[in-house]
């Protein structure tokens, strides 16, 4: 296998990127799916299939195409289709609910939808809020009886690919628009973040470096184990055409099959979000947890409880990297010297301060806003889709702003500590959602909880604090308030505490807290101020 680098082009888009690998490495595995693995050649042919196809059904360049599908080859080769086309992909998560979906496919101005025949029902609740749709494609392929009729006039995916495999002559590169990436919507409606086809870059004056010689560097051969839905990492595969990896993803996000699909595949590292090392912790544990490929993994801001970052690795003898890193500002940390609680140190090309609101830098360990910007003075842009003030106040004189709050200490290692929007003024206090939730998660009885604001005035919250219990423990409200009370400041402690079987997600496992708040206070929950529970401290 050969090393790719975007300089080697005059044109890097997308399509041209796959066309220059199968050239060079066409009989060399890049996609392992259950059973099938799936060569450079295999899926070059595949998407020209796929690109053929949708011009043929009247798709063009610059036209926006929703892809509505499970964890299968199929998404990729209709993902690299389009880019061949210069059609504009925009990926749905399964599970979004209807107001999310209309909201995502109207206003990504989609004429066209390739949907699974599971995601017909969903489609229908939502069909006549559709504003431009042309056509729709149905995957039928495992259809059951029992799933909805096919919506008229639709047309079935296998017409797609039954198309010629020769490359499209279609005109594509930077700086068209290759796919618009809806945000986690952990706030409110999700915003379409636009990225661009690669621009052509210019060789540099000295060589790359050799990957670097450590266990934990990604190397040529290595294969990435992506257990999450395609929509929430799809845009790193290409990036991998350049260290020669291999990537491994399942059908389905299941926990329990986790280690045994990381064997199966010779995962030798994965990535993960915010609910993947406490939920692998929580599995049974078997005699060989320990005996698996991978050698290490790299996740996105650490764990809420650090102590779980060395259970994993001695359990599961595998090295955990934490790192921050955002969607819209790219990579800004990483943690590589396995400091307890860090997202690690800046990355070498940047700059990153802790601010106040009014842009003045904060000291060490003191908490703000988390900013970066490129050392080189490379401007940080960012474009949300029809939304040019949102886009500009992402990066304000030169800085981009993250909205996370964070701090940095005195050895210049960076902490996450919370989203902005997740803190609560209650009793004309800030209080961190995350400083609330630490203190009870040493709970041994509470599996999670998260701490959330319930309005009881105009400018001021009582906290509520919703929890998930361990199985089989029968823990009551006045148990889990005596506890607060023994961990929190008084003005910590929360009015309301709520049970929950499980806490609504994002596609990256992060908790929908806006839809927590949402729910103000329900018949379910406890308010402390009704009930017999006295304490002489709140």
């Amino acid at each position: 296998m050969s090393t790719l680098y975007l300089w080697e082009l005059e044109n890097p888009s997308l399509g041209n990127l796959l066309e220059e690998k199968t050239r060079r490495d066409r009989d060399s595995v890049v996609v392992l799916h259950e059973e099938q693995r799936i060569t450079y050649g295999q899926l070059n042919e595949h998407a020209n299939r796929a690109a053929n196809g949708l011009l043929k059904l009247g798709v063009r360049k610059g036209d926006t195409v929703c892809l509505w599908l499970p964890n299968s080859p199929e998404w990729l080769y209709l993902w690299f289709g389009m880019a061949k086309i210069g059609a504009i992909l925009v990926p749905v998560l399964p599970g979004l609910n209807s107001a999310y979906l209309a909201h995502q496919i109207n206003q990504s101005d989609a004429e066209t939808v390739i949907l699974h025949a599971s995601f017909l029902d969903a489609f229908d609740d939502i069909a006549e809020r559709l504003i431009h749709m042309k056509r729709v494609i149905v995957d039928t392929r495992e259809a059951s009886s029992g799933m909805a009729e096919l919506p008229p006039g639709s047309i079935p995916l296998d017409r797609v690919f039954d198309s010629s495999a020769k490359s499209p002559a279609v005109d594509v590169g930077y700086p068209d628009i290759a796919h618009i990436v809806y945000t986690s919507g952990t706030t409110g409606f999700p915003k379409g973040l636009v990225m661009r086809h690669p621009a052509p870059v210019p060789k540099p004056a000295t060589p790359p470096p050799p990957p670097a010689d450590s266990p934990y560097a990604m190397k040529p051969g290595d294969t990435i184990y992506m257990f999450y839905p395609l929509p929430t990492w799809f845009a790193m595969f290409a990036g991998g055409f350049a260290v020669d990896l291999a990537v491994a993803f399942p059908r389905e996000k299941r926990y329990d099959r986790f280690w045994d699909d990381a064997r199966r595949y010779n995962a030798t590292m994965f990535m993960y979000f915010a609910d993947l090392i406490p939920a692998l912790l929580r599995e049974p544990e078997k005699e060989n947890d320990g005996d698996n490929p991978v050698r290490f993994c790299m996740g996105i801001m650490a764990p809420k409880d650090p102590e779980s970052v060395p259970a994993f690795e001695k359990r599961f003898n595998v090295k955990v990297i934490e790192t921050y890193a955002s969607s819209e500002g790219g990579g800004v940390s990483i943690n590589e010297a396995g400091t307890v609680g860090s997202v690690g140190k800046p990355l070498p090309n940047l700059e990153v301060k802790i601010v106040d609101d009014n842009g003045n830098e904060r000291g060490p360990n003191e908490v703000g806003e988390i900013v970066h910007r490129r050392k080189s003075g490379d401007p940080i842009t960012v474009e949300y889709y029809k939304m040019p003030e949102q886009s500009a106040a992402k990066t304000r004189d030169g800085w981009f702003h993250s909205d996370d709050l964070g701090c940095k200490d005195e050895d210049g290692n960076l902490y996450f500590v919370d989203r902005k929007l997740d803190v609560i003024k209650s009793g004309g206090r800030y209080i961190f959602a995350s400083t609330v939730e630490a203190a009870l998660s040493e709970h041994p009885g509470i599996s999670e909880c998260v701490a959330v604001g319930v309005p009881c005035g105009p400018e001021d919250d009582e906290i509520k604090l919703c929890v998930v219990r361990k199985k089989g423990v029968a823990l009551s409200p006045e148990e889990a308030f005596r506890f607060c009370v023994e961990k929190l400041e008084n003005y910590m402690v929360p009015r309301y505490i709520e049970f929950k079987n499980e806490f609504p997600r994002s596609s990256r496992g992060k908790v929908q807290r806006i839809k927590l708040r949402a729910e103000g206070i329900t018949p379910e929950t406890w308010d402390r101020n009704k009930s017999r529970f006295k304490s002489s401290r709140v």
